[in-house]
């Protein structure tokens, strides 16, 4: 049963405190257009990166003035240079980019510095990674928790096609906070594809690697046999050192726990941690609480907890009905959980706590047939809903937990006649989902919200904000002591001290203190503007 008692005070949000932000309109530039842009602060200025085909365009802009500084465009990439990630690393910043070498048939990655100061590139690409065959999937970065290893992950593409015979190769390449090769492993995975699942991976400070995997126990891929309580598989932990020519192999035991989302990540002390959800009947739609434990330099996991969500957590923000229903599925045994939630962001804060905050997401597909045009017509509804933010301490101990509750859609729709398709109308995340950003000992949740949400009780339905239908820029505030929420109206996208604005996205955020952050948008007449919201301290 899940009527597990944490004081009101501490579990519910009805008691919400509502506050005021400062809202700082910049003076407004000329616009650039591109798919893709980035955002970085250092001292008082901001500096950009926005892509668009083969031309890249850094800007500066003053971040206390919000005004526009210089901006200088380059089109001098290479043909056929595909974007990987635009990063920050120990004050440098970077561009990397991979470029197929056909004559010599190899795959290779670069990286293109910029200067901060200058706004410029400083000088050509260089090459950091060369693969003798075609990968699959792209590069991924990790971080060891004191920034001093970089980890660049990727997986050859298989040259037997069958899952059930292929054993996946994966390529680890370590750098030190200079980016310069500490070591470079092209590692035979220890089942094949079929078998395993990589999840995550993960550097240390020591430069070692770890892949975190789940591994079926038998030739199936059945995650739950039909008549068993437990899972048909189990997980694995991977450690690979520049020292070892052995692949360390650990089995974890979270006990009869089905995963449900998996993090691995370095703690401030050193030690790796892996924190997650679980289910406790194989659900995978529905997420019973968090599971955490920490690994050893050894590779052998220790200190496993489990802390279940409350019902009380659970029945928050729903109606009276489905509480009703909830309730009585309990007292016949039956737990209940919190559905589709996803788990989408994971600090390791300084004091050794860790916060976990997860995301409710689903998709919801509808098809007809329309006998008039003949075509069958399919409308997807991508679902952003309500927030969940957990902080365990560094004694294990549950600190507190929070539901925050939020409703947003996002719909596309396509038409075929069997022959061929078209979409008629798509629209990617856009100001849809959150941002995260740390505050001096709080943690803040900033969203686009319905404006009928603003006065929510905790036994009502939020109303829905519907993907560019306006919406009000809102921030759920949460102590990292107590778990106090307080909850800000920051503004009208309709009505920005009298001005309307466009193309906001939470991508757009950047934190420029512990309770400021800017917001580039578009205000049409070609250009954009720098808003800059402070919260209270």
């Amino acid at each position: 049963m899940k009527h597990i008692f944490i004081s009101f005070a501490l579990l519910l949000v009805s008691n919400l405190l509502f506050a005021q932000a400062q809202v700082k309109l910049g003076k407004p530039y000329t616009v650039v257009d591109a798919g893709f842009k980035c955002y970085f602060e250092e001292g008082n200025e901001i500096l950009t990166v926005k892509i668009s085909g083969r031309k890249i365009t850094l800007q500066k802009m003053d971040s206390e003035k919000l005004t526009f500084i210089d901006s200088r465009t380059y089109e001098d990439m290479p043909d056929g240079f595909q974007l990987e990630n635009v990063m920050e690393h120990n004050g440098r910043y970077f561009v990397f980019y991979t470029l197929w070498d056909k004559p010599n048939k190899t795959e290779q990655l670069f990286y293109r510095e910029v200067d901060f100061k200058g706004g410029a590139f400083l000088g050509e690409g260089k090459r950091i990674v060369a693969v003798d065959q075609k990968i699959i999937g792209g590069y991924t970065f990790h971080y060891s928790n004191d920034d001093s290893k970089v980890l660049i992950q990727y997986r050859l593409k298989p040259t037997i096609r069958s899952d059930s015979k292929n054993y996946d190769v994966i390529g680890l390449a370590v750098f030190d906070q200079n980016l310069f090769p500490i070591w470079t492993k092209e590692v035979v995975m220890p089942y094949t594809e079929k078998k395993m699942n990589n999840i995550d991976y993960s550097v240390d400070g020591l430069g070692d690697a770890y892949i975190l995997t789940t591994v079926y126990n038998d030739n199936t891929t059945d995650e739950k046999k039909r008549g068993q309580e437990t899972a048909n598989y189990h997980i694995e932990l991977l450690k690979i050192s520049s020292t070892s020519t052995e692949v360390g192999i650990t089995q974890i035991q979270v006990g009869e726990k089905f995963i449900n989302g998996i993090w691995l990540f370095e703690s401030p002390e050193n030690y790796m941690f892996c924190a997650g959800y679980y289910t406790n009947k194989g659900d995978y739609d529905s997420v019973d609480g968090i599971f955490l434990f920490k690994i050893g330099k050894e590779g052998k996991s220790y200190d496993v907890k489990t802390y279940e969500i409350p019902l009380e957590i659970i029945n928050q923000y729903i109606s009276e009905r489905a509480q009703r229903k909830n309730e009585k599925r309990e007292e016949k045994g039956d737990d209940q959980g919190l559905n589709n939630l996803d788990l989408k962001k994971l600090i390791a804060q300084p004091d050794g706590s860790i916060v976990l905050v997860g995301e409710r997401f689903h998709i919801e597909t509808r098809s007809y047939y329309d006998f008039q045009t003949k075509r069958t017509r399919t409308t997807t509804i991508y679902h952003y809903d309500d927030m969940l933010i957990t902080k365990i301490s560094s004694n294990g101990q549950l600190a507190w937990m929070k539901k925050l509750p939020k409703r947003q859609t996002l719909t596309t729709s396509s038409s075929h006649s069997g022959y061929f398709s078209y979409t008629t109308r798509f629209v990617l995340r856009g100001g849809l989902s959150y941002e995260y950003m740390e505050g001096d000992h709080k943690h803040y949740l900033i969203f686009l919200d319905n404006e009928k949400n603003k006065d929510l009780t905790v036994d009502e339905f939020p109303a829905v904000h519907v993907n560019g239908a306006g919406g009000f820029l809102t921030a759920y505030e949460v102590n990292d002591t107590d778990g106090k929420v307080a909850k800000y109206s920051l503004l009208d996208l309709r009505d920005v001290q009298g001005m309307e604005v466009y193309q906001f996205s939470t991508d757009r955020i950047l934190p420029t203190s512990l309770n400021t952050f800017v917001l580039e948008v578009y205000k049409k007449k070609k250009e954009d503007i720098l808003i800059e919201v402070t919260f209270p301290k």
